[in-house]
């Protein structure tokens, strides 16, 4: 699997925030469409191993990754490190985050870390400027 690097609020791999759903389309593959919540202001679709979020006009707001993905931020393969190993490496790049029972957002690297039992990284969210104002 290639890898996927995090370029906070500018890309993750080669999806860059803002860009068109019909051309995160195209250069995916295949993609299952689906509603995320019953607030979800707009569809989200599934490429398997992540899901795309979009703004109501269909433009790349936020990826949400999952284990099987080869997702790196710098130098650090972020599925392979434990949640608690994984918050110290980042907390020293990022030490104005927000964690709670689920995770831990880090608004200034642009991603968050999904870990509901505070062990295994469960999904990374990357995310575009002011995804969480």
């Amino acid at each position: 699997m290639d890898k996927i690097e995090i370029k906070p609020y500018e890309r993750v791999g080669t999806i860059k925030f803002g860009s068109n759903r019909e051309t995160v389309r195209k250069d995916n593959g295949n993609f299952k469409e689906f509603r995320k919540s019953r607030f979800s202001k707009n569809s989200t679709d599934d490429f398997s191993s992540f899901h795309v979020f979009y703004s109501e006009d269909d433009r790349v707001e936020a990826v949400e990754f999952f284990r099987e993905s080869n997702l790196y931020f710098h130098d650090i393969q972020l599925f392979t490190q434990s949640y608690g190993d994984l918050k110290t490496r980042l907390n020293a790049l990022d030490s104005n985050n927000t964690e709670d029972e689920s995770g831990i957002i880090y608004k200034t690297l642009g991603f968050s870390v999904y870990s509901p039992d505070g062990k295994q990284v469960e999904s990374i969210l990357v995310f575009e400027k002011g995804y969480y104002d």
